[in-house]
């Protein structure tokens, strides 16, 4: 399976047949979330409270904000595999001179 990632092209989901899709969790969880919340209510639930001028300004920061949360997502992936390492190496510790 590929490894999800952020991007502003539509290249649709990997299983889902679906013309236009998108995902998201609470926006408290994750900085993409909050994006993806923005757009929803710029463009789709609330597009009059909003000024082409804010629109655009979101628009021109889309792809800075996908390259950066896909660079972050590699690091976070690196450090977790870093802290799990450090654990086990913890962990057996306990049992050296044990064999």
């Amino acid at each position: 399976m590929n490894k999800a990632y952020y991007s502003v092209e539509n290249t649709r989901h990997f299983s889902l047949a679906s013309k236009h899709y998108t995902h998201f969790t609470s926006p408290i969880r994750r900085y993409a979330d909050n994006i993806v919340h923005r757009i929803l209510w710029m463009f789709v639930f609330d597009p009059q409270a909003y000024t082409d001028l804010q629109r655009n300004e979101l628009k021109s920061h889309l792809v800075e904000w996908c390259d950066l949360i896909n660079k972050q997502e590699l690091v976070a992936v690196d450090c977790e595999r870093d802290v799990n390492a450090f654990l086990y190496v913890k962990y057996m510790s306990n049992f050296l001179g044990n064999w």
